[in-house]
């Protein structure tokens, strides 16, 4: 699972054409692309204002995710985006605890993919095919990003992903709303 989702490299996804088109490091970003990722966080960016202390920012609702899957999964520590990444498909599936091919795994992780990215206008649910995988149309390609900047990409969408499956707890959704 770690080999597949290298964020040393930006992926493409593709449910029905193809699994994974890499793009090498080097190529550069446009300022329009990342701009257009950032559009989506703006209430979350605003939150980080100094005059509303009691409204939590990022990097705290970072933490309460790490916590949020230290408590349910027993993770490690400073749990990998990863395995982030497999829970968030494991549970789009609705597939439960159980053994994985390395396949699937490789499909879990391009399911939470799709659905983290769907607001951003990337991706958007076509429908579930006969075994209960849900398929996603590519709408737009993704940017390339920077290795840095796919990490936050990748922790903006999985802090909206919270906040819109309502996965804080009611203090937390009470502060960020």
């Amino acid at each position: 699972m770690h080999e597949f989702l290298n964020f040393q490299k930006t992926f493409v996804y593709s449910w029905q054409k193809k699994i994974c088109a890499c793009h090498s490091e080097r190529s550069l970003r446009s300022e329009e692309s990342f701009s257009k990722i950032n559009r989506f966080f703006i209430p979350l960016r605003s939150i980080q204002n100094d005059t509303l202390p009691n409204i939590m920012n990022e990097s705290q609702l970072w933490k309460k995710i790490e916590d949020f899957f230290q408590e349910n999964f027993d993770t490690e520590k400073n749990v990998p985006i990863e395995t982030i990444l497999f829970l968030i498909g494991v549970q789009e599936l609705g597939s439960g605890k159980q053994k994985y091919t390395k396949d699937d795994k490789v499909n879990l992780i391009h399911i939470a993919v799709c659905r983290l990215l769907e607001p951003f206008g990337y991706y958007q649910f076509s429908h579930y095919d006969d075994d209960g995988y849900p398929h996603f149309e590519e709408l737009e390609q993704l940017p390339e990003l920077k290795p840095n900047e796919q990490q936050i990409l990748m922790k903006k969408s999985i802090i909206q992903y919270f906040i819109d499956e309502k996965l804080f707890d009611d203090e937390t959704l009470h502060q960020i709303q």
